[in-house]
């Protein structure tokens, strides 16, 4: 064995650390304090009331790039945007909770600035009362949805 604590096989080790987590009160909180810390360092989006998308909101045209000659941002681009992953924007484009991307640039397809700026605003509005989307959200949806309707893809309101 390579590891250090050759005497113990694992299960062994997690008995003696669980045991102590129920028997030690001062272990107990410094094991949800790490946990706690973790999680905050580690979780995308809302921190604790953190409104990620309304944070970035005056900065959508940095997250994006000129793309056959008009800003533009990638999906994944616009998750960062909203604080969110790749996945839960891609889902929420499934779900149809948002509009899936209209240009085809070379790297893909991508929302035009003011699109892309209409989503993040209303999703920042949303996630001012709640810290997830989801398809019951009905409200959000027709408000993006109307948001992006009157807009065309080729604008560039700065």
């Amino acid at each position: 064995m390579a590891s250090g604590s050759a005497s113990r096989a694992p299960s062994q080790s997690n008995e003696v650390r669980r045991a102590k987590y129920h028997g030690d009160e001062k272990y107990r909180e410094v094991a949800k304090d790490r946990a706690r810390e973790y999680y905050r360092s580690n979780k995308i989006g809302t921190f604790f009331g953190e409104n990620i998308a309304r944070a970035n909101i005056g900065r959508v045209r940095d997250f994006g790039r000129v793309r056959n000659g008009a800003m533009t941002l990638l999906p994944s681009e616009l998750a960062a945007v909203v604080g969110r992953s790749y996945s839960a924007l891609s889902r929420w484009m499934k779900n149809s909770l948002v509009p899936s991307p209209t240009l085809n640039t070379n790297d893909g397809d991508a929302y035009s600035l003011p699109v892309a700026r209409a989503i993040v605003r209303e999703l920042a509005d949303h996630f001012d009362k709640v810290s997830f989307y989801r398809r019951d959200h009905q409200e959000t949806r027709a408000a993006i949805w109307g948001a992006v309707s009157g807009l065309t893809e080729d604008e560039d309101s700065s």
